[in-house]
């Protein structure tokens, strides 16, 4: 509880925990201009006859992230989602 007397006597008003100390199945993570389909040279505004099955998964070893794409704003988000 140090990091909430922390952030109170600094002057935060609303703070949430990190994604790892949230117990929600579905968490937003990230919303990003920079986008993994872009740095794979796949995006699909700058390639559109690509044939990708949205949205993706990513994983780690305890851990996995949906991406999604808003192609029309150039917006990428990553999502927890439970395993």
């Amino acid at each position: 509880d140090k990091a909430r007397q922390f952030y109170m006597r600094h002057g935060v008003v609303a703070a949430e925990w990190g994604v790892e100390l949230q117990n929600s199945k579905v968490q937003k993570v990230m919303t990003s201009r920079h986008c993994l389909l872009d740095m794979l040279d796949m995006c699909l505004k700058k390639h559109p006859d690509n044939k990708i099955q949205m949205p993706l998964t990513l994983f780690n070893d305890k851990d996995a992230y949906r991406v999604e794409t808003n192609c029309k704003d150039c917006v990428m988000t990553l999502t927890k989602i439970e395993r």
